[in-house]
C-alpha cells in the first residue's frame, strides 16, 4: 500500500513538490510515494484495446466457435452412426437434411442488416424481431405441414417424429437472431 512520506520538514511546500518525481497521484489528490514497487514514474495508464486487437480477438473467437461446432457436431454424427441401428439412424440423418434446408427459409439475412445497421440499431431491432420470429413460425409449419409426405417419399414412418422434434426449434432459433446482432456490432464474440 502507499503511504505518505517525506524527508523533509512538513512546514517546505517546495520541498514537497521537487518530490514530485518519486510520487504516484493518487485519487484522493494528495502525492505519496509508491512504497511498494520502488519506481521513479508513476505507473503507466491501462489503456483500452485497439480496433485492431478488438477484430482480431473476435475473429478468433468466431473461427474456435466455428471449429468447435462442426468438430462436435461430427463428433455427434459418428456417435449416433455407431450407437444406432441402421434403421434408427436413416430417419434422423434424413431428418436433419430436411431441417437444415428449412432452417435456411428462416436465415432471413436479419443479422447482417442489424449489424450493418448498427448506428440505428435500436429502431430497426423490434421489427428485426418479429419477422425474424414470423419466419421461424412458417418454417415450422411448412415442416409440420411436409413430413407425413417426407416420411412418404424416403418410406420411412419414423421420420415423422423426428422432422416435428425438429421443426419445434426452428423459432427458438429465430429467437437469438436480435442478440446475436447486438453482441456482432458490440464485438463481444465471446458471449456468442
Amino acid at each position: 500500500m502507499a503511504e505518505v512520506t517525506s524527508d523533509l520538514p512538513a512546514a517546505t511546500l517546495p520541498g514537497l513538490l521537487q518530490r514530485h518525481a518519486k510520487a504516484v497521484d493518487n485519487p484522493s489528490g494528495l502525492f505519496v510515494t509508491d512504497t511498494t514497487s520502488g519506481a521513479d514514474s508513476p505507473p503507466a495508464v491501462p489503456t483500452a484495446p485497439g480496433l485492431g486487437q478488438r477484430a482480431l480477438g473476435g475473429s478468433l473467437w468466431a473461427v474456435g466457435q466455428t471449429v468447435g461446432s462442426k468438430v462436435l457436431v461430427l463428433a455427434q454424427q459418428y456417435l449416433l452412426a455407431i450407437l444406432l441401428f441402421q434403421e434408427d439412424f436413416a430417419p434422423l440423418a434424413v431428418a436433419g437434411f430436411i431441417l437444415a434446408f428449412a432452417s435456411f427459409g428462416q436465415q432471413l439475412g436479419v443479422i447482417e442488416i442489424l449489424v450493418r445497421r448498427h448506428r440505428t440499431f435500436d429502431l430497426w431491432a423490434n421489427t428485426a424481431f418479429w419477422l425474424n420470429l414470423s419466419a421461424g413460425v412458417v418454417g415450422m409449419l411448412v415442416v409440420f405441414a411436409c413430413a407425413p409426405l417426407a416420411a412418404h417419399i424416403f418410406v420411412m414412418p419414423m421420420l415423422v417424429p423426428f422432422l416435428a422434434i425438429g421443426a419445434a426449434a426452428i423459432p427458438l432459433d429465430a429467437l437469438a437472431a436480435v442478440p446475436q446482432a447486438k453482441l456482432t456490432h458490440e464485438m463481444r464474440f465471446r458471449a456468442l
